[in-house]
């Protein structure tokens, strides 16, 4: 006889489930909903919702009567729900979504609150991103609160043009006119914005009174043009009004008279994030052997300079963690053992305690509060060794090996567990196939399986708890922490080796490294349609071993303008 598989048992547990619900045979329990009954049972119930679990073991007349009566809860929604906790693959619709999520948070049953929450989210634009997030604090959905909550950051000015963005309560408009990250061109559209909602539904003379103060207390009034500063309280008579108000107003405005005259008094500490510009996302590029750090501005597609790199070496290892960025290792002949974080805040390099081994092509990977360093080379021979950075310490320490020593693999972590794809088993040698782990709590490694073919120099990003490996002929694999990797589908047809993968905002972005060709492309890969457009932009000529990666730079370093000339 042939063996089951885990996914034929599921699959006979499941039809098995809906035969019982479908036939109300061995039912113990009879729900009552909107003129319908149910027959149920109750392990099933348990099994699925915590609140049935609650309700069946707290020796409420429902455990001894065998009947419960939901009330204010319509039959079609609930027949969805009851079918999703059988095992069936239930289809959502917009008609239902709302009353189905509602009821999945009072039943308490998490997998189908994340389903409807996936539902929801993957439609979101500016006509329903604030009602989105809004519904989102109310069923403490996190998922679907973050992906609404970043279409609110991106479309800021057309959203503050919305009948929605109006019917936001005081304290929802000042979340968002104080996030870092909003995307604005300057500030003075932020106060129009809070010029607009003051007004809206009252008397242009007679505003919201009581929130005037509050929310201009939260505009970033010193990088505000002098001009438009004084014109505020001339266009808007209820400002001039408002004692504290102008006086706040004015105040900035002679400051920045006093700018004009190269006399600026120290800021008001407690006025502190007035003065404090925002930060946006950028791609910011170290390059191999130049020592060249530079980023682009993903609002503004420029270029800007940044402190330079403090070494010189290739085959460095680099991740974001903290929202720093951290490079290691490397080689000029000689392996390196160095650690270095460029302080995104601050715009400067530091040195950190060097690594216990030397190592080159090797993977850097951030896993909670720690970063650990695994694999590479030793010149050509590969090194199993893995160390901890503790950050807080500035300490490394030896943890480990790997299964199989490799250097050239991609590295991602689930939860406490590195999963490692590929590589070289020696520098000179043939790419591998080998799927290896490390777990950073118990400090173990083994290997899981072998992947659909042998791969080398991928790139593997974490998206929504699943791993992403982008290989060079153009595979895609996927992997959520079961089962062996999979290919999913085919992303952007590269025309080099070397390269680098960064996710923004549901995309996935491609760019060329080490190719005098096409390293001036994005390559803007959209996974849900498989669509890909490219856009040109003056990006420098990088080397083979040049790392792309994305983090939060705050405006105030972004001065140095630079720009490269196309080779095409």
């Amino acid at each position: 006889m042939e063996n089951i598989t885990l996914l034929d048992q599921k699959g006979q547990l499941t039809t098995g489930l809906l035969d019982l619900l479908t036939t109300g045979r061995h039912a113990d329990t009879t729900i009552y909903v909107d003129g319908r009954s149910f027959r149920c049972h109750r392990v099933v119930l348990c099994a699925m919702s915590r609140y049935f679990d609650a309700m069946f073991s707290s020796g409420m007349l429902e455990c001894q009567a065998g009947e419960v009566f939901l009330h204010n809860v319509h039959a079609a929604p609930f027949d969805t729900i009851l079918h999703f906790m059988y095992g069936k693959n239930v289809e959502l619709t917009m008609d239902e979504v709302y009353e189905v999520l509602e009821m999945s948070s009072v039943y308490q049953i998490p997998a189908l609150q994340s389903k409807c929450e996936k539902f929801l989210g993957n439609d979101l634009s500016i006509n329903n991103c604030l009602a989105r997030w809004k519904l989102s604090s109310l069923y403490s959905c996190s998922w679907l609160g973050e992906h609404a909550w970043e279409v609110i950051v991106q479309n800021f000015k057309a959203l503050s043009a919305t009948e929605d963005f109006m019917m936001l309560s005081r304290e929802e408009l000042i979340r968002i006119i104080t996030e870092e990250r909003l995307e604005v061109d300057n500030e003075e559209d932020v106060c129009e914005a809070v010029l607009r909602w003051l007004e809206h539904g009252q008397d242009a003379t007679s505003p919201r009174q009581d929130a005037i103060l509050d929310l201009f207390k939260h505009l970033k009034l010193p990088l505000m043009s002098q001009h438009y500063l004084e014109a505020l309280l001339t266009r808007k008579v209820y400002l001039r009004e408002h004692s504290k108000c102008c006086a706040l107003i004015n105040k900035f405005a002679h400051r920045q008279r006093q700018a004009l005259r190269g006399a600026v008094p120290l800021d008001d500490s407690d006025l502190a994030g007035m003065f404090k510009e925002r930060s946006e996302d950028v791609l910011v590029m170290v390059d191999g052997r130049r020592q060249e750090v530079v980023c682009f501005s993903l609002r503004c597609k420029k270029l800007f300079s940044l402190a330079k790199f403090p070494y010189f070496a290739d085959g460095k290892a680099a991740c974001v963690h903290t929202g720093d960025i951290f490079v290691s290792g490397g080689t000029t002949g000689s392996v390196e053992n160095r650690l270095v974080r460029f302080m995104t805040e601050r715009n400067r390099w530091d040195e950190c305690q060097p690594m216990q081994e030397g190592r080159c092509y090797h993977s850097l990977v951030s896993v909670g509060k720690h970063l650990y360093a695994l694999g590479g080379f030793l010149t050509n021979e590969p090194v199993s060794g893995v160390e901890c950075f503790k950050a807080a310490d500035n300490a490394w320490d030896k943890v480990g090996d790997l299964a199989v020593p490799i250097g050239g693999m991609a590295a991602a972590a689930l939860d406490n567990t590195i999963y490692m794809f590929g590589g070289r088993q020696n520098r000179l040698e043939k790419e591998t196939a080998v799927f290896q782990s490390f777990d950073t709590k118990t400090h173990t490694a083994c290997v899981i399986s072998v992947l659909p073919h042998p791969i080398c120099w991928s790139q593997a990003v974490v998206v929504d708890n699943v791993i992403r490996v982008f290989c060079p002929n153009g595979h895609v694999l996927a992997f959520d922490g079961n089962g062996p990797p999979a290919i999913i589908k085919l992303s952007p047809k590269l025309e080099c080796t070397y390269f680098s993968v960064v996710y923004h905002h549901g995309t996935f972005i491609f760019i060329q490294v080490g190719d005098a060709k096409y390293h001036d492309e994005l390559r803007i890969f959209h996974p849900d349609t498989g669509e890909v457009h490219i856009t040109r932009e003056r990006l420098p000529r990088s080397l083979c071993d040049s790392k792309w990666m994305k983090v939060l730079i705050n405006r105030r370093h972004l001065k140095y303008e630079c720009s490269y000339p196309t080779h095409r």
